[in-house]
């Protein structure tokens, strides 16, 4: 049964807002992400959600997790997971892309990651038979552009900024005419910076390099001379440019109403502000934000500090790559968004809102050191994996010759999703995610889990609190209880705490 959005680009910033906020929807999700030199991707997504629940104060449901690149061939997935994908998957959410403004001739990025990427998401796509497919593109297609910027404009002979424009127009243009997608979904989000409520974020791009270069200079140059009103004289600006920034919350927001709605599938989306902010108003917030956080929190000057000449040309030196990033932005039309989404409006990009978005980056030193990876208490569903037999016949493509089976769901840390026989004394874990729907589901946290496998509780115990909840067990009832008691003591004992 095909069911789930296979999304590309999950560790990114706006791909673990789109993360979290499907699963709080509930809308069924597998994520291609790449393993680290130091976590594997489900490690990766499991820190990535850990954070999220000791933001939010809740636990959240884990998505099916698969480790692959999008750079690969058949995006670096193995046979299993290419075929799990072909009987699960009803639409692929192309998010994965490289923010580089410059060529970088050895890794030929951005081309290689948002061009050559984004053709291997559509050739796998093809293979296994996904034919819904959602490109996030970007604004900034229409290059250098001026005037206002409708959703259906796509290449109508502009000049182009950068080599991350460029590589954006070739891939949106590649999607728009690829055989084998039914229905293409278009998002083309302006700047994203961080969450317009708390500041967070994880990338310190665009917005944030003025702040950050003079951040990195405090100590070594007077603090008279510390602002980031040397931006217009490095960049030659007025000052009256215009920017189009909008809040990662709001993207995700957006995204996921569109997503789960399919009457809103198959049209082009602007994902851009009703104001546009003056460098002026942002290099304002930026200069109040190295003097009330930044110089306040140095402990030791240098003792050779720069003049205001070797700032200036350190400071250049670090913005020339975003020289044409600071151009004066056109206004996009919005119809399509409006329509689709006219309860859900961007918020303004005020000065409130980005002093959030500066102090954010300077108190948490623009994401240095990196965060230690957060492994999880208790590993559900490779322990299951572990004690799995797996050698009985198929039906629908899945082991199901048993006495009971069922579909378990746990949320939180370490938890998942996964459809499990009973065998007498055994246990054989099937498949990653739903193999049924009539089956019936059995739904708990990770905390409960840990409580049943140590033997601290019963399931009917759990039902009878609320800590467990059943669907679909019609007069099973009974034998679904059983079944979770004998699922979770399968599991070494551990502290529930």
């Amino acid at each position: 049964m095909n069911r789930y959005f296979l999304i590309t680009g999950a560790s990114g910033l706006l791909g673990s807002f789109l993360m979290r906020d499907c699963l709080r929807q509930g809308l069924p999700i597998a994520v291609l992400v790449r393993k680290s030199r130091i976590e594997s991707a489900k490690g990766r997504v499991e820190s990535i959600l850990a954070g999220w629940e000791s933001r939010l104060g809740c636990i959240l449901p884990r998505p099916i997790v698969l480790e692959g690149d999008i750079c690969q061939k058949d995006l670096g997935l193995s046979d299993s997971a290419q075929q799990w994908v072909g009987k699960n998957c009803h639409s692929l959410v192309h998010s994965a892309a490289s923010l580089s403004f410059e060529l970088d001739e050895e890794t030929n990025e951005p081309w290689r990651s948002n061009l050559e990427g984004t053709r291997n998401a559509l050739e796998f796509a093809r293979k296994v038979g996904i034919r819904k497919f959602h490109q996030v593109s970007t604004a900034y297609v229409c290059g250098l552009r001026t005037g206002k910027i409708l959703e259906s404009d796509v290449d109508v002979g502009q000049s182009l900024g950068n080599p991350y424009e460029e590589s954006k127009l070739a891939a949106e243009k590649l999607v728009r005419t690829w055989e084998g997608i039914d229905t293409l979904t278009v998002h083309r989000p302006a700047i994203i910076v961080g969450d317009s409520q708390t500041g967070y974020t994880t990338t310190y791009h665009g917005f944030y390099t003025p702040l950050k270069v003079v951040h990195m200079l405090v100590g070594k140059v007077p603090a008279s001379e510390m602002n980031v009103l040397f931006l217009l004289q490095a960049l030659g600006l007025t000052g009256e440019e215009r920017k189009n920034f909008v809040p990662v919350d709001w993207v995700s927001s957006v995204m996921t109403h569109i997503l789960a709605d399919e009457s809103l599938h198959g049209r082009t989306y602007h994902l851009t502000p009703s104001n546009r902010v003056s460098i002026n108003e942002m290099t304002a917030v930026l200069s109040d934000a190295i003097q009330k956080l930044s110089i306040p929190a140095l402990e030791k000057a240098s003792p050779d500090l720069l003049d205001s000449e070797g700032f200036e040309d350190i400071f250049r030196t670090q913005m020339e790559t975003y020289q044409s990033y600071w151009r004066d932005d056109p206004e996009f039309g919005t119809a399509n968004t409006l329509a689709a989404a006219p309860e859900i409006p961007c918020p303004v990009i005020d000065g409130e809102v980005m002093w959030r978005l500066a102090k954010f980056a300077v108190e948490n030193n623009f994401g240095w050191p990196i965060s230690r990876p957060v492994p999880a208490p208790l590993d559900v569903g490779t322990q299951l994996l572990q004690r799995a037999r797996s050698d009985r016949p198929l039906i629908n493509g899945y082991a199901m010759e048993s006495p009971f089976c069922a579909v378990l769901e746990v949320s939180g840390p370490g938890g998942g999703e996964w459809t499990l026989q009973r065998q007498g004394p055994h246990l054989a874990e099937l498949f990653d995610g739903r193999a049924d729907e009539s089956l019936p589901h059995a739904y708990l946290s990770s905390h409960t889990f840990r409580r049943l496998a140590s033997g601290e509780t019963k399931a009917a115990d759990a039902l009878r609190v609320g800590n467990l909840v059943v669907q679909g067990a019609g007069n099973s009832l009974d034998t679904v209880l059983d079944f979770v008691d004998h699922v979770a003591q399968q599991l070494p004992k551990s502290n529930p705490s």
